[in-house]
């Protein structure tokens, strides 16, 4: 028991990476070739590594478009026009079957202008701005702060668990 808590809490404490967070429709664009959603995650952007889905659907059928191409071009909106953008284009996600996701580093807190070029086959490019605000990155404490809280009591909890059962089994002297 104690060694799948403590397993788990090192699980918690390595995979930094991983999102409980759903993301947020930034986005709803309806043209006669396509409709497209654009969602962020997390919901509340922070700096550093976040994650911009894409889903394009036939406006005729519904059904998902799966041969089109996405590239996200990021940039403060306090930048100087003539400094070029951040460019991400698509990666392949298994865990996504109707849509397309681009990694973008968002560097440093403040607003910022998400340029999402959607490109179909056939058609020219078409490009959804997006402001977003930018919160600052999360400190470590903040992050990993409620993992050690819930952990700290479900361990103590066992080890006064183990203390009371090793003296009931001691036995006392007559």
């Amino acid at each position: 028991m104690r060694r799948l808590m403590f397993i788990l809490l090192l699980l918690g404490l390595v995979r930094h990476d991983v999102f409980a967070d759903t993301g947020l429709l930034r986005q709803v664009v309806r043209t006669d070739d396509a409709h497209v959603l654009v969602f962020t995650a997390p919901a509340s952007l922070r700096a550093g590594v976040s994650e911009v889905v894409v889903v394009v659907n036939d406006p005729s059928t519904g059904e998902p478009i799966v041969d089109v191409e996405i590239l996200v071009k990021a940039r403060m909106i306090e930048w100087d026009s003539g400094r070029p953008s951040m460019i991400y284009a698509t990666i392949d996600d298994d865990g996504l079957r109707m849509a397309r996701k681009a990694m973008v580093d968002l560097q440093r807190e403040g607003d910022w202008v998400l340029e999402v070029a959607v490109i179909l086959q056939g058609q020219p490019p078409l490009v959804i701005p997006i402001e977003v605000f930018v919160a600052p990155a999360m400190s470590s404490l903040l992050s990993y702060g409620p993992v050690l809280l819930f952990w700290l009591p479900c361990v103590l909890l066992v080890l006064l668990r183990d203390r009371i059962l090793h003296g009931r089994l001691v036995p006392q002297p007559v």
